[in-house]
């Protein structure tokens, strides 16, 4: 429940807050009450970082 609400969360926030232009932004959540952290990535972003590399970030968050 808690990780569901982190991705919608991190993946709105990301959305709403149009950092990156042509959907090329990442924003990493943390929450530490819930110990939960999320990587939201733009469209663009998904094809220069691999899952791996998100995960080794996340890993350390």
């Amino acid at each position: 429940m808690a990780r569901l609400a982190a991705e919608t969360f991190a993946d709105t926030l990301r959305k709403r807050q149009s950092r990156g232009q042509c959907d090329d932004d990442v924003l990493i959540f943390v929450s530490a009450d819930d110990k939960e952290v999320w990587t939201s990535l733009g469209v663009v972003t998904k094809r220069y970082l691999s899952d791996e590399a998100v995960h080794a970030v996340t890993s350390k968050a």
